[in-house]
Formats: C-alpha cells, sequence, structure tokens
C-alpha cells in the first residue's frame, strides 16, 4: 500500500467541478487497465490524495508516471481553458 500525493503545476486550484469528476474517472480506469487497487482517492481543489495497492513488479514511480503522464494529456485536451493558467 502506498500514500500518493501530488499537485496540479503551481499549485493552482483547479481541480474542481468536471474537471475533478474526469481526472477521478481517468484514476480509476488506469488502476482498473493496470489491475492496481485504489483503495482511497480523495481530490482537493490543489492537490490529490491517493491510497493504492500495486502489484510487485511495478515501482512507485513508474505507477505515478502512468497516472499523471496519460491523465494530463487527456485532460489538456478535453480541457483547453487550462491553457490560460498554464502556458499563456
Amino acid at each position: 500500500m502506498f500514500h500518493i500525493v501530488w499537485l496540479p503545476k503551481y499549485r493552482k486550484r483547479v481541480l474542481k467541478g468536471k474537471l475533478s469528476s474526469r481526472v477521478r474517472e481517468l484514476l480509476f480506469e488506469c488502476s482498473e487497465i493496470n489491475d492496481w487497487e485504489i483503495k482511497e482517492l480523495n481530490i482537493q481543489p490543489d492537490h490529490v490524495h491517493m491510497l493504492i495497492q500495486l502489484r510487485p513488479d511495478i515501482s512507485v514511480s513508474k505507477a505515478v508516471q502512468l497516472f499523471k503522464g496519460k491523465s494530463s494529456r487527456i485532460i489538456r485536451r478535453e480541457f483547453p481553458e487550462l491553457s490560460e493558467f498554464y502556458w499563456g
């Protein structure tokens, strides 16, 4: 079991409403595909807490890379208004 915490770039308070719901869906989808079990997930406006059980053949850093990389690409494509916060 691992407790993983991460935050959006510049710790912006953007994880609200539809964005928060979509992030939750993407994280559960990623865990299901990789045969991991999310025990607890708490999405705050400026950070994410996750308690997860990983298989022994995967490192924590690789799991976080898979969670954040894929979800980031999908979120930026589905919510283009975020680009004004980060890259504008």
